[in-house]
């Protein structure tokens, strides 16, 4: 399947394309009148989106070239991609083109989160790297930045000697600990929309998987929540006002390097109640670890307005599952249960927002900020204006941007919060 294909086919699962119109019965005498529904328009041969109609991206007759998809009303490479040489490519693993177009790597040499370094299969069920062999079984080569690029077999308690990683360093063996049971499953599911009972209640989630996903290589898991009145399709396809993008604009910086899902909420929300919703992410994860590859240490949670309430949930609840939260115009709407565990958290909210006041964003802040043992005092840093705090617990920062808008994810964000995930150990 082709990541077109790919990325049709969740949109189809998730109900984002609509495959016919209302017409009156012309047959009848009576003029023919096209009824789009909301979000479409006619543009001659039927309603379409221009959203997502790669043949009319945008505005109508519109043709994105052969390859490239209609992404927010542009055309665009799949999945993140890359255009190189009129060709959509993922720069994280194309040997060709590896972390940008042109850069091809050495005989010898495999692409690995945008960076050539030599891996080679050592044909016992692990992986070599840098001359040492690392057999399913024993632990598994460690790269330093994205993903963990190789792991050994999972009934090792420890992981073996880490090979050199993309940055020349040495890095830990994988170990069962960090690996997740669907990392040996032989036949992982694909991306699209799921159902799991918790505690009597069907819900529902939307998955979307690299589109080179590898059964065995750990992937980061990052987990989008939807705003109150949206949906997980909204989430996955990017498509509502300023909320552009796929999961927050998160999946273009992962560069097909990790999985990604949305839940779906009850009511077109997040009310929590006796903490469901918690427990919903609890359930989640479990299911998850056990079908595919999950990097146990790097599994994040964002969300927006309800959305962000949910994350600021998720991290007083589930810190001993979540590596890291990023909630944008979040408060503690929807609770926080009590508790000291710290975890890791960049936030944003808007000076002007008047459907979550800042004060509320001020007060999520701070639960954190306590449960970090985080100092007062702050220190600029990238990108501006945010701040982050000083003496949190080890591995545990804090960053806190205020800016200067309403109730609205930044458009720094995708970047910023990619770049926090990706920095913590």
């Amino acid at each position: 399947m082709t990541k077109v294909m790919q990325r049709i086919g969740v949109l189809v699962a998730v109900g984002q394309i609509v495959l016919g119109c209302e017409r009156s019965d012309s047959s009848r005498g009576t003029s023919e009148q096209l009824v789009c529904p909301a979000y479409e328009v006619d543009c001659g041969d039927g309603c379409v989106s221009l959203f997502a109609n790669s043949s009319h991206c945008g505005s109508c007759d519109n043709h994105c070239p052969s390859g490239q998809i209609c992404v927010d009303m542009r055309c665009a490479c799949p999945g993140g991609g890359t255009l190189c040489d009129s060709v959509c490519v993922v720069t994280a693993h194309d040997d060709d083109n590896c972390g940008r177009c042109g850069n091809r790597c050495p005989t010898g040499h495999d692409c690995m989160n945008g960076i050539c370094w030599e891996l080679s299969f050592d044909g016992s069920g692990g992986w070599a790297t840098g001359g040492e062999s690392t057999a399913g079984g024993t632990g598994g080569a460690a790269g330093t930045t994205g993903l963990e690029g190789a792991a050994g077999g999972e009934t090792s308690s420890a992981g073996g000697s880490g090979g050199r990683g993309p940055n020349e360093t040495g890095g830990a063996g994988g170990s069962s600990e960090t690996r997740s049971s669907g990392c040996s499953a032989s036949d992982p599911p694909g991306s699209g929309r799921y159902s799991i009972d918790v505690s009597g209640t069907r819900r529902e989630y939307v998955v979307q998987l690299p589109f080179d996903y590898v059964r065995g290589r750990q992937y980061p898991l990052v987990v989008a929540w939807h705003w109150l009145g949206g949906t997980a399709a909204e989430v996955a396809a990017g498509f509502s006002g300023s909320l552009v993008g796929p999961f927050y604009g998160l999946e273009e910086q992962a560069e097909d390097g990790a999985i990604f899902v949305a839940p779906e909420g009850i009511d077109q929300g997040w009310a929590n109640p006796g903490g469901r919703d918690v427990e919903f992410a609890r359930e989640l994860i479990a299911r998850l670890d056990a079908e595919l590859c999950i990097d146990a240490r790097r599994i994040f949670s964002t969300g927006f307005s309800h959305g962000g309430m949910m994350s600021n949930a998720v991290g007083c609840a589930v810190a001993d599952v979540f590596r890291a939260i990023a909630p944008m115009s979040g408060s503690l709407g929807v609770g926080c249960e009590p508790g000291t565990a710290p975890i890791a958290v960049w936030s944003a909210h808007g000076l002007a927002d008047t459907d979550v006041p800042i004060d509320a964003g001020r007060e999520a802040r701070d639960e954190f900020l306590d449960r970090n043992g985080c100092a007062d005092a702050s220190s600029a840093t990238d990108p501006s204006p945010c701040v982050s705090y000083d003496d949190c617990a080890a591995d545990q920062p804090v960053v806190w941007c205020e800016w200067d808008g309403g109730h609205a994810p930044p458009e720094f964000a995708p970047q910023a919060i990619w770049d926090f995930f990706m920095a913590l150990r």
